[in-house]
């Protein structure tokens, strides 16, 4: 690595943070706000370095967020339920585990976050439609164009990136920046 190979790629991180909608962040934060100190959860959801982050997102909810403005926000990373992910993987299949799992915990109000870099992954959409079955908000992070998951979300805030690693860093900063404007 060189300095030069950094300075790169901050440019090209800036860039696509630079050419995310403050509108589409604006609306997000616009819901978070009206749930803050409701009985509402966000379930988060996303796969592989998404589900990391929908973790971590989690926890700048739940604690962070809500020490800050002395109002709870009960967020849930549903893949962090590893045993029910896991019961429901093996004894029906992947795509269907997170979406039996918002079946069997969402509630009416409840709004689902979903984390994917491509929009396509076929866990997320099927629980995307699940959650519109149940009448739940969603919200979409995205990156590319969006994918199937931009026609299935209320709300998405798009990194128009074709750069994985920088769709997942921009989502970092993403959810942080949601995190500390609550």
């Amino acid at each position: 690595m060189n300095k030069s190979s950094w300075r790169t790629y901050c440019s090209i991180l800036n860039e696509a943070l630079g050419n995310v909608s403050f509108r589409e962040i604006e609306s997000v934060l616009t819901l978070f706000r009206k749930v803050a100190g409701t009985n509402t959860t966000v379930w988060v959801i996303g796969n592989g370095g998404s589900a990391a982050t929908a973790s971590h997102f989690c926890v700048d909810l739940s604690k962070g967020c809500a020490n800050r403005i002395k109002k709870t926000i009960r967020a849930v990373p549903l893949m962090d339920l590893v045993p029910i992910q896991s019961a429901w993987s093996n004894d029906d299949s992947y795509g269907v585990a997170l979406e039996m799992s918002l079946r069997n915990f969402g509630c009416r109000g409840d709004i689902v976050f979903a984390i994917s870099g491509s929009g396509n992954s076929i866990n997320i959409l099927n629980s995307l439609k699940a959650a519109k079955d149940l009448g739940l908000e969603t919200i979409g992070l995205t990156g590319f164009k969006g994918g199937e998951m931009s026609s299935l979300v209320n709300l998405e805030i798009n990194v128009p990136s074709n750069d994985m690693q920088i769709i997942e860093d921009a989502h970092h900063a993403i959810c942080h920046f949601i995190s500390r404007e609550i």
